[in-house]
């Protein structure tokens, strides 16, 4: 499966998510193909709130029980190290 996924303003697309994929398997991914370097974490956004997703969560699992699927968008957030 595919994930959303806004990183510095932009769109990413995350493909390979697996039922076993975590927040930090999704994080590292990108971090790699943006090429920085940092402290990230994934934020969920749904219906106005938002909630910080702990690096173990495995994303798969939680987008196919939400009923608001096409309202969650997930950002990364964080503090980049140079």
């Amino acid at each position: 499966m595919e994930l959303r996924v806004w990183t510095d303003g932009i769109e990413r697309v995350v493909c390979g998510v697996t039922d076993v994929t975590t927040c930090r398997d999704v994080i590292v991914a990108l971090a790699r193909t943006v090429g920085k370097t940092g402290r990230y974490w994934l934020i969920e956004t749904c219906h106005g709130r938002q909630r910080r997703l702990p690096a173990a969560e495995r994303l798969l699992a939680r987008y196919l029980t939400c009923r608001y699927q096409n309202s969650i968008i997930l950002i990364t957030s964080g503090v980049m190290l140079v």
